[in-house]
């Protein structure tokens, strides 16, 4: 004998059915992640609701939160507050589409408090061997980015600083006295970075592979490959 259909997920499908015109195929993929482990715990835990207008925010929705927060991955790791705060919104934006069915559900089951606050993971900083040791990688190699990446640590400026430098950036202020001109960048403001004899060096190299092929482009010290941006994650791969 077959099992009697189920009602709400029934519906939530439809309603992943309409999102599909607007939405890209990784999301509807995973709105239909979603209903499914949503659908599993309320199978699980209260077979007797099937229809949307049984669905309650206690207990229904709040253990099915409590369910999340216990959820583990394949490598047995708990889910993340994002990939969490994704269900949520998920599942919420589905029920406010049943909120013009024949049989709606209560309105407010979910909740902007439900969602859980984003972590943010901040970046560990080198021991003092580690960033020894990785300068003297940069150091020792013959790449024009890997000379970027030893000039932005000894000079201490962002990314995309260094990438927008131009090429006449290191100036002589007189005597011994050297400095940088960095364009404008988060701070939206031009600033000069006074510069030592390791940091002429690093230029003194980076200006010469500028002159290797391909043609750089004659507005920047580093080559822009495709745009800014691949320049700027050619950077950030080079360790």
């Amino acid at each position: 004998m077959n099992p009697p259909e189920h009602a709400l997920q029934k519906a939530l499908d439809a309603r992943v059915r309409l999102l599909e015109t607007t939405l890209q195929t990784s999301t509807i993929y995973h709105y239909r992640q979603t209903v499914r482990l949503f659908v599993e715990y309320l199978k699980e835990h209260y077979p007797e609701v099937s229809k949307p207008p049984q669905l309650r925010r206690d207990p229904h929705l709040l253990g099915w939160l409590e369910y999340l927060w216990k959820l583990r991955t394949a490598k047995g790791n708990p889910l993340d507050s994002s990939t969490r705060g994704q269900h949520v919104l998920r599942l919420r934006t589905l029920l406010d589409l049943l909120a013009d069915s024949p049989h709606p559900p209560t309105p407010g089951l979910l909740r902007g408090q439900d969602i859980p606050p984003r972590q943010f993971r901040l970046p560990r900083p080198l021991v003092p061997e580690d960033d020894a040791r990785l300068q003297q990688h940069w150091a020792a190699a013959t790449d024009i980015f890997s000379c970027a990446l030893l000039l932005q640590r000894l000079t201490g400026m962002r990314i995309g600083e260094c990438v927008d430098l131009a090429p006449d950036c290191l100036r002589h202020l007189g005597d011994n006295r050297w400095s940088l001109h960095v364009p404008h960048g988060k701070p939206h403001s031009e600033r000069w970075v006074p510069v030592d004899d390791q940091v002429r060096v690093v230029m003194e190299r980076l200006s010469f592979l500028r002159t290797l092929p391909p043609a750089a482009d004659p507005r920047f010290l580093l080559p822009r490959p495709t745009g800014r941006r691949a320049a700027l994650v050619a950077a950030e791969n080079v360790v």
